[in-house]
């Protein structure tokens, strides 16, 4: 453009020379140098800005990747905290768990009183029937009766605390509080004995029951003790290794009681501590056994008993 600028107003001066002034045509010429000055310099900005925006995009492009990374591995780590915390969670109860993920200092040794409900269970028979099964198969009754357990005893809320052989520590009122706790623990056992009817039923189609029924037993049950009182719940064990338990004569007496359906030939045996805290609906389940003797123990404690049969009867309420 500059170039042809002086060849224009050469062409200019001879073609316009009986029309306009040569000053006319000097202007004409610097007019387009001027405009041809602005075109390069438009030209350069125009190239200037390319290669900001080409070095502009780059960036982004690197914050984009590098953006992308932090994702990835933020995904990575979320995803792998949630596989944390569902392993864990397999071994810790879920009432547990919520404590510890609200607390902001690490657990320490030691407990508070509280009052709470204590329920023992096993399995009736036990004993007799695993001669008959072999490793894997004892595995399974365990686990599929746990299984249910659990879940009747966390619908009632309670929560598990051991698995003992063939038998479950379990506790109402710790570690959250629970107002009713004495009535929940009942309706929860009731809640067994119909879960226990239906992995009878199942056994049966399976033909797992022929193990038990060659020794005349007709199908599994369990037996279970309960009793209320105070306990320390709390931090049990070392520093480097410690459990949540509840410790206390309430806990022996539960478990002294659940031994004793065997001599009372029941189901379920209640302790006078409890059975007073029960509603009249629930009491009416029960029948006086008079008192006994338990080790442990020097006074002897009065129970009450019920057998399977209080699966039949029917509940305003049955879980929490």
């Amino acid at each position: 453009i500059i170039g042809f600028c002086p060849l224009f107003t050469i062409v200019a001066k001879e073609f316009l020379f009986q029309q306009l002034s040569f000053e006319i045509s000097i202007i004409l010429n610097g007019l387009f140098i001027g405009l041809a000055i602005e075109a390069w310099r438009s030209a350069l900005l125009l190239q200037n800005i390319q290669n900001n925006d080409v070095d502009n995009i780059r960036e982004l492009l690197c914050l984009s990747d590098q953006r992308y990374m932090d994702l990835w591995r933020e995904s990575n780590e979320l995803r792998r905290l949630a596989l944390h915390n569902r392993n864990i969670s397999s071994y810790i109860p879920k009432t547990l768990l919520d404590r510890l993920r609200d607390r902001q200092q690490p657990p320490i040794l030691g407990g508070s009183k509280r009052e709470v409900t204590v329920v023992f269970v096993d399995i009736q028979n036990y004993s007799t029937v695993s001669e008959y099964l072999d490793p894997e198969q004892t595995i399974q009754i365990l686990n599929e009766c746990f299984s249910a357990w659990v879940a009747d005893v966390q619908a009632h809320g309670g929560t598990v605390l051991e698995f003992l052989g063939d038998g479950m520590l379990a506790v109402f009122g710790a570690p959250n509080d629970l107002a009713n706790h004495p009535s929940q623990a009942l309706y929860c056992l009731r809640a067994m004995i119909s879960s226990m009817e239906q992995l009878n039923k199942s056994w049966s189609k399976s033909g797992l029951d022929k193990y038990w029924k060659r020794k005349n037993i007709s199908q599994l049950g369990f037996r279970s003790g309960i009793h209320t009182g105070t306990v320390v719940e709390g931090n049990l064990g070392s520093l480097t290794q410690m459990k949540y338990a509840v410790v206390g004569d309430t806990v022996n007496v539960a478990a002294r009681l659940e031994q004793l359906n065997k001599k009372l030939g029941s189901t379920i045996a209640v302790s006078g501590d409890t059975q007073a805290l029960l509603p009249e609906d629930i009491k009416s389940w029960l029948v006086p056994r008079g008192h006994h003797l338990v080790k442990g123990r020097n006074q002897p404690v009065e129970v009450f008993s019920c057998g399977s049969n209080i699966s039949n009867i029917k509940l305003l309420s049955r879980s929490i």
